[in-house]
């Protein structure tokens, strides 16, 4: 009777929900890739049950160093945010991509365990402000004086910059009498009473001590800039604080990449750039009854990295756990993507393509990058994209995303000896992959709202594919390299070092691996490589110095500054990021210094390379002569 109840209930969620994509059917007119203004602005506004801070507070923040407000439209536009006008789905004209919150049936107990004091006001109750996926995947695109909206497309957002400022502004505020009793008022209003005053003092320090832990367990120690964030690292840190143990392990998060587009994204089986997150397509649960819940478990897992909020403490009868995670709107999310098409080069702003120059690339575009580089026309939203994923030893790019992935370890505690997937698997240890422990709070967090209930589903989720045959041997002990030429620090070498002698045939399941895939609507992603190490799809055509690998006899790297060198250039080692000015002919970002623009530097001061802004790697085309490779960036504006 229990699982037939069970599975009734499953039932009755995922096609019985009053979703809010209702509220986003399609109006007006389609705006070139899909969607009408009506989606985009839905789009823009729904929440995912991220909760960064209150929405009173949020309102009336300040700046750490002065009055001005933290969401006003000078600051956001510093981080590169986009504003976005107040309208009916967006009354307190928040950025896009900044969603309220007004909490989920899990969302009090989830965070009442880290905000016990907030509990006890009901400011846990009130709406929240928190990221949705937009805030990462939109952009401008500006080519003089005219301005392009992509949409899925990766953000040139400071996601660092913006949340360690909003750290420094909830420090200062707490500390400083005039920014509190100014803070205080925006906040109570003038009749507030000294209680008050000090039970809100008694919250921000709380929220500030949280933020403090968070911070700490990512650190600084690589300055993301604009357009990247080590969002894997942001996700696995946070499941290792969510599990509350003393002296947890710590790996900071310092393998930053780029946004991801995400045009298509339902129709791949593998997503993230090393194929972390499955992304099982339909279940077939009964006489014409499916479902899609792989998206919502990838989905559910990038949620729990930028703000929402898990209480793995109390475990239900099932072993599932509240949290503020709003599952039904991540399944309305992924329809609503299903419909996005991928943008479509604008002759009228950009200049018209060379049709004949396009067709000469498109030779060389069959003979050097299909194999890897798959079509998928750009009205295609129903064709499955097999993830053609190349092991770390072959593509030659930078290590650190997968490698840290790889080696990020937490101690359990209170999780110890429960079931990895909650309801089956193996019982999880005193230590475990956080990777496996994501997966474990995710099926947690499913099973938690009791509606997601599918013991079949949550199997055939996690079930990891057959390994597939490696395209070349690993590294072999018997011939010796140095790994990262160049590099001096012992302890990162090591890290190459152990990363790369793992990767052996099961490097698909290992994650050691980096993704390629369907390049429609590539021109619109700069920078490119999965770290944004490289500025244009011109340079991206351009050889590089730097190896993962060198033989040991060899393994001292000349010096390279990525000027001509026989005739030949390479690839650029440092170019600012964060201007939206379009260079069409070399096809990405203008990379001149401006009054917001971040240095990205592949090099340190001393010149060493500094790991996870290599630039290596993926050198196919690299031989090409310029006329050539002119020709294939012609056609890459095509796709």
């Amino acid at each position: 009777m229990i699982r037939l109840c069970t599975l009734a209930v499953f039932l009755l969620a995922f096609f019985g929900l009053p979703t809010s994509s209702r509220a986003a059917q399609s109006c007006g007119n389609e705006l070139g890739q899909g969607w009408t203004q009506c989606d985009r602005d839905w789009w823009y506004t729904v929440t995912q049950g991220s909760r960064l801070l209150p929405l009173a507070w949020m309102k009336v923040l300040e700046e750490p160093d002065g009055p001005g407000k933290i969401l006003s439209d000078t600051n956001i536009t510093r981080f590169n945010y986009l504003l976005n006008p107040k309208s009916k789905r967006n009354p307190e004209g928040l950025p896009v991509g900044f969603a309220v919150d007004n909490g989920g049936s899990g969302s009090p107990q989830a965070m009442c365990r880290t905000f016990g004091k907030l509990c006890e006001s009901g400011t846990m109750t009130k709406p929240w402000v928190g990221f949705n996926c937009s805030a990462c995947h939109t952009n401008d695109i500006a080519y003089k004086g005219k301005t392009i909206r992509i949409d899925g497309a990766p953000t040139l957002a400071d996601f660092q910059g913006f949340t360690n400022q909003i750290l420094a502004s909830l420090i200062a505020t707490s500390s400083n009498d005039d920014k509190f009793r100014r803070f205080a008022l925006a906040v109570l209003g003038s009749s507030a009473t000294e209680v008050e005053r000090q039970h809100l003092n008694e919250e921000l320090q709380q929220v500030v001590s949280w933020e403090k832990t968070l911070h700490n367990q990512n650190g600084d120690s690589i300055q993301y800039g604009f357009g990247r964030l080590d969002a894997q690292g942001h996700i696995l840190n946070k499941v290792s604080l969510i599990l509350d143990v003393t002296s947890q392990l710590h790996y900071p998060a310092d393998a930053p990449a780029s946004y991801p587009h995400i045009w298509n994204a339902p129709q791949h089986d593998l997503v993230q750039w090393n194929g972390l997150a499955p992304n099982k397509f339909e279940y077939q649960l009964g006489p014409g009854l499916k479902t899609n819940i792989g998206s919502l478990a990838r989905n559910t897992g990038e949620v729990i990295g930028v703000f929402a909020h898990v209480d793995a403490s109390n475990a239900d009868w099932l072993g599932g756990y509240k949290s503020s995670i709003q599952l039904a709107n991540l399944i309305d999310i992924e329809r609503h993507l299903g419909k996005l098409q991928s943008p479509r080069w604008p002759e009228d702003i950009l200049g018209k393509i060379d049709v004949a120059l396009a067709k000469q690339g498109e030779i060389k575009f069959k003979a050097i990058c299909a194999e890897c580089h798959a079509p998928l026309a750009r009205t295609d939203l129903k064709s499955v994209v097999k993830a053609e994923m190349r092991p770390l030893t072959s593509v030659g790019t930078d290590l650190a995303l997968a490698c840290n992935t790889f080696a990020h370890t937490s101690k359990t505690g209170e999780t110890e000896g429960r079931k990895v997937l909650v309801v089956l698997g193996d019982t999880i240890k005193a230590t475990e992959p956080t990777a496996t422990l994501l997966r474990h709070m995710i099926a947690g967090s499913i099973v938690g709202e009791r509606s997601e209930l599918a013991k079949k589903a949550i199997k055939d989720l996690f079930t990891p594919s057959a390994p597939p045959t490696p395209l070349e041997a690993t590294i072999s002990a018997a011939a010796p390299v140095e790994y990262l030429p160049g590099v001096s620090d012992p302890a990162t070498k090591k890290r190459a070092e152990n990363c790369l002698r793992a990767t052996g045939p099961d490097f698909k399941g290992k994650s050691l691996a980096y993704k390629a895939r369907p390049l429609n609507g590539i021109w619109a992603t700069a920078p490119y490589l999965h770290n944004g190490s490289v500025p244009t799809l011109y340079d991206l055509l351009l050889p590089t110095d730097l190896r993962n690998t060198a033989p040991l006899a060899n393994a001292v790297i000349a010096d390279s500054n990525g000027e001509s060198t026989n005739g030949v250039n390479k690839r650029p080692i440092s170019f600012y990021v964060g201007s939206r000015e379009f260079d069409p002919k070399n096809v990405g970002f203008v990379t001149a210094k401006s009054e917001i623009s971040f240095e990205f530097r592949v090099r340190d001061q001393s010149n060493t390379p500094i790991f996870g802004n290599y630039n290596s790697g993926h050198e196919y085309g690299t031989l090409l002569n310029d006329e050539d490779r002119r020709a294939l960036v012609e056609y890459l504006k095509t796709l």
